[in-house]
């Protein structure tokens, strides 16, 4: 997987591998910033699907960390052909 965010809707500045596994934390985000995500399938040969839908987070804490479980987005992303 590889996860994709930024400040505005629809525009994701930060292209970041999430490995294989089901869930991805994110540190370092702004206190009091809106994120919004979209995550993509990466297969071995390097394929990207298209996005998941996108979600938004809030953060309110002084240690800004998003934690984003794939397992519920799965419907929403799709394997490269």
């Amino acid at each position: 997987y590889r996860l994709l965010y930024g400040t505005t809707s629809g525009a994701y500045t930060v292209v970041a591998p999430a490995g294989s596994g089901t869930t991805a934390t994110v540190n370092g985000l702004a206190a009091n910033g809106v994120y919004y995500f979209v995550v993509q399938a990466v297969d071995s040969a390097g394929r990207i699907s298209t996005a998941s839908n996108e979600f938004r987070s809030a953060i309110r804490s002084t240690n800004p960390a998003v934690t984003i479980d794939f397992q519920g987005l799965t419907p929403n992303v799709t394997t490269p052909q």
